[in-house]
């Protein structure tokens, strides 16, 4: 794959987020890196957008952390996730 299809894929994947993904395992269908059934991978956390800003738009809500680890929460869904340097996990694990 070259740099280009990359960040192109990274852009695609933020924009399907950002247009409404309500669940954790909607999250991990759009990552398409999936770690088992409860974990997965985001890849572009070194570009322009973030994933944080498309849930944000998705309409999840911070509860806790900074840029590089955080825990969002849908309140429609009701279901939570944690971002730890680029891993996506199912529920809150601050610990």
């Amino acid at each position: 794959m070259m740099v280009g299809d990359f960040w192109e894929l990274i852009d695609q994947q933020l924009d399907e987020i950002g247009a409404g993904v309500e669940t954790f395992d909607g999250v991990r269908l759009v990552l398409g890196r999936g770690q088992g059934p409860d974990a997965t991978f985001f890849a572009g956390s070194g570009g322009d957008r973030t994933l944080a800003e498309e849930l944000r738009r998705s309409g999840w809500e911070h509860v806790w952390g900074d840029r590089i680890f955080y825990v969002m929460r849908h309140p429609v869904s009701g279901e939570v996730l944690t971002y730890i340097e680029g891993d996506v996990v199912r529920g809150d694990q601050r610990g």
